[in-house]
């Protein structure tokens, strides 16, 4: 779609100036002064993007790579966004090689549903012998291709089945734990994926340590958390108590990572209360989190 949409251009300002075709030149648009919209290109209600390309063996090859880069800027635009909500979709290594990945295959889902690029205005710098390309898409387009990623995003994470893990007693959960198990099984099982029971042999895929194990169940999301105590606090009046705990972890699908948790959480009670009903209070205040946080990860803007 993009590159049909680039040979349309180019072919249009081929028209309008056929001294382009000349191998080399940086004579084949009209002189001009340098256009604001090079520092500032924006315009309301559209994404913008400016592209250079400098001399080439033909003008056609500059106008196409000038264009190219210009497309590439508007892609940034989504990509960023986009990115926001799948750089934890694949753990990053020291080097940074696996975020690469990532983006690079965002970018290039984007440019396969652009959609109505414009070319807004070009510019000659004879001097540099340098192209500058001015293209819009509207907000409106973007949206939708948007939209088509977060579609696709969310099918690529559901249907599948899940593996929970309390990490700190994966053979057997705490009251606690098992009920925030419950609750996120609950959701899982409300976007389309199948919850199997665990197998202790799969919680170095839940910590993130992938494996060929890992690839064993297919596409098997593995999940694990920690629930941990954090501190207990008794009101100035002595009536009242309070429990901390930290609730963290991961989900991962193979080697990436879907979802990743890092809250707070407080249960209160009067002081003779016992601690494992203040403790149920204070994972109770942590599912409404782990829900929204599940289904942000996992559907997207859905």
């Amino acid at each position: 779609m993009v590159l049909r949409c680039i040979a349309v251009i180019a072919a249009v300002v081929l028209a309008v100036f056929p001294q382009a075709a000349s191998a080399g030149s940086c004579n084949f648009m009209p002189d001009a002064p340098r256009p604001a919209w090079i520092n500032k290109p924006s315009i309301p209600g559209y994404y913008t993007g400016v592209g250079t390309a400098s001399k080439r063996d033909t003008s056609e090859e500059m106008i196409e790579a000038s264009q190219n880069n210009a497309i590439k800027e508007i892609m940034k635009s989504i990509s960023v966004s986009s990115k926001s909500k799948t750089t934890d979709v694949r753990s990053t290594t020291d080097s940074g090689g696996v975020q690469q990945d990532i983006e690079s295959e965002t970018e290039t889902m984007v440019e396969g549903k652009l959609r109505n690029v414009k070319v807004k205005d070009k510019w000659l710098d004879r001097k540099d012998c340098t192209l500058y390309t001015y293209i819009v898409v509207s907000e409106e387009d973007m949206q939708a291709v948007k939209k088509e990623l977060e579609e696709e995003k969310r099918k690529k994470l559901t249907s599948k089945s899940l593996m929970l893990f309390a990490l700190s007693r994966p053979q057997s959960p705490n009251e606690i734990e098992t009920h925030v198990i419950s609750a996120m099984e609950k959701v899982m099982r409300e976007m389309d994926v199948k919850v199997v029971a665990p197998k202790a042999k799969y919680v170095p895929c839940a910590r993130g340590e992938y494996s060929k194990l890992c690839d064993e169940q297919g596409d098997a999301i593995y999940g694990g958390f920690d629930m941990t105590f954090d501190n207990e606090k008794t009101s100035t009046d002595g009536t009242k108590k309070a429990r901390f705990y930290k609730f963290t972890g991961a989900l991962y699908l193979k080697d990436r990572r879907v979802s990743s948790f890092d809250l707070k959480c407080r249960g209160v009670g009067n002081v003779s209360q016992p601690a494992a009903g203040i403790d149920l209070a204070a994972a109770d205040s942590c599912v409404s989190d782990i829900k929204k946080k599940l289904k942000a990860d996992m559907q997207g803007s859905e």
